[in-house]
């Protein structure tokens, strides 16, 4: 899954952008040492929909991440599960 992630350099430059940090990949030896959370793939959804509205105030102010951040909270705490 880790090394899924690595090869979308599209979204890696997404999130490097967000960071002002030159892209760096890594490889999937490091991430599966480094042990990714299960809600990363959350966080990494919420962060390029963050990343790429986040110049439109008005595409902001209709709240297209809010469900990404939604779900990512939904992993962390598991409120709406029965």
């Amino acid at each position: 899954m880790c090394a899924e992630w690595l090869q979308d350099t599209e979204f890696l430059e997404v999130i490097a952008r967000a960071y002002s940090k030159p892209l760096e990949i890594k490889s999937p030896n490091r991430c599966d040492f480094a042990g990714v959370s299960r809600c990363y793939p959350f966080w990494q959804e919420y962060m390029a929909c963050y990343v790429m509205t986040k110049e439109d105030k008005a595409l902001r102010e209709q709240g297209p991440c809010l469900p990404r951040l939604e779900d990512y909270y939904e992993c962390l705490h598991h409120k709406k599960e029965v």
